[in-house]
């Protein structure tokens, strides 16, 4: 589960697992709108704590919430789209509610053109109230004096690769870490998982052999953007691959359009 972190003006809506686990449940499988009608209005009587001014949903769960929300309490709702699923890939069925309520969207966001002409012709979105916002820091990054490959251990002479995110086979990464034998020696490679858990996902996946000397998994467990200074500082190359294996929704046509707008890049 991806923490909560404190920021200032934001308040954290809780309302039990149990309805959590079932709403995201029919969201994402069934989409039976009569459901998703009650949850929603139990949300908005017995969680929201105020009136608020704009509703923003992101991706089509948030999507579906906002639109409901915006319908019960006549307040305007934003879009903001980091994954895209297509009606090929899940049905039309399945297809129909999130285009319904793409219809009423005041405005939307989306990281590339690319993927925005996706988005008009899968939600049947406009381009009139759509803007283009790429995936990036507020601001120009810092380098940390305290780095990362230092609290590894890593020899001073090494030249470091590190691959971030996600250790599966649609980022590459067993393919990666194989390859390491076939580096030059004074080549290093960081595993970066982002909960600290590399060194356990490569032994289950691919075998203890392929952890020592040369192949380094980070226990750090990064909680921030401003981590990355940490974590990149005395690193001469990043590793970011994005290959659709088409099993899910999420990993086919979705990450061949993901690869383009990824803050990780």
């Amino acid at each position: 589960m991806a923490s909560k972190p404190k920021m200032h003006n934001l308040t954290w809506l809780n309302y039990g697992k149990i309805i959590n686990q079932l709403k995201k449940y029919f969201l994402k499988n069934i989409s039976v709108k009569t459901v998703i009608w009650i949850v929603s209005l139990y949300e908005i009587l017995f969680v929201f704590k105020k009136k608020y001014d704009l509703i923003i949903g992101i991706d089509k769960e948030g999507l579906i919430d906002a639109g409901h929300y915006s319908t019960f309490l006549k307040i305007p709702y934003v879009y903001f789209s980091f994954e895209i699923l297509f009606s090929d890939e899940i049905g039309q069925d399945k297809k129909k509610i999130e285009k319904e309520f793409s219809k009423n969207v005041n405005l939307w966001l989306v990281q590339d053109e690319v993927r925005a002409k996706c988005l008009v012709e899968e939600n049947n979105l406009s381009l009139d109230n759509c803007f283009v916002c790429p995936v990036a820091s507020a601001g120009l990054g810092e380098f940390s004096k305290s780095r990362l490959r230092d609290t590894l251990d890593i020899d001073p002479k090494k030249k470091v690769a590190i691959m971030i995110g996600s250790l599966s086979d649609w980022s590459m990464s067993y393919e990666i870490v194989k390859s390491v034998e076939n580096w030059p020696e004074d080549w290093v490679l960081i595993v970066h998982e982002r909960y600290g858990r590399a060194s356990q996902i490569i032994k289950d996946r691919i075998g203890t052999k392929y952890l020592g000397t040369r192949i380094v998994p980070s226990k750090f467990n990064s909680k921030s953007l401003d981590d990355m200074g940490f974590i990149l500082s005395g690193i001469e190359v990043g590793l970011a691959f994005y290959n659709p294996v088409y099993t899910t929704p999420y990993n086919g046509k979705n990450l061949k359009y993901l690869g383009l707008s990824s803050g990780k890049i």
